[in-house]
């Protein structure tokens, strides 16, 4: 998650945000924090590289049944068109073995061109 997005504009004051450096580490707390509560947990990765790394710790959430609400950041629909490290052609399949829902928004959908 980049640094302009943790800041206190906007969020609820009921919302804590916990910085984790690592996928497999983030997924992990969120899962921790959700078993301990007894209430879902959001955690956010990034697009391909992390939504890779989180694999590990995304099919222990499932085999414990836990609650989490995973987001994937992803480039901006008009950089799409190349390939490089971060491009995630199908961001919904990576995902897919270990969660209940998986899906992209509409490009049609004016948030989702923001």
């Amino acid at each position: 998650m980049r640094v302009g997005q943790t800041d206190s504009g906007g969020t609820p004051d009921d919302f804590r945000y916990v910085l984790g450096l690592q996928e497999r580490v983030s997924v992990g707390m969120a899962d921790v924090y959700a078993q301990i509560t007894r209430r879902p947990a959001v955690v956010k990765v990034h697009t391909a590289p992390g939504m890779g790394n989180a694999q590990g710790a995304l099919y222990h959430a499932f085999v414990n049944k836990t609650p989490l609400i995973v987001t994937a950041g992803n480039q901006r629909r008009f950089m799409q068109n190349q390939y490089c490290l971060l491009t995630n052609i199908d961001p919904t399949t990576v995902p897919k073995p270990f969660v209940k829902w998986a899906a992209e928004p509409d490009p049609i959908c004016p948030q989702a061109q923001a």
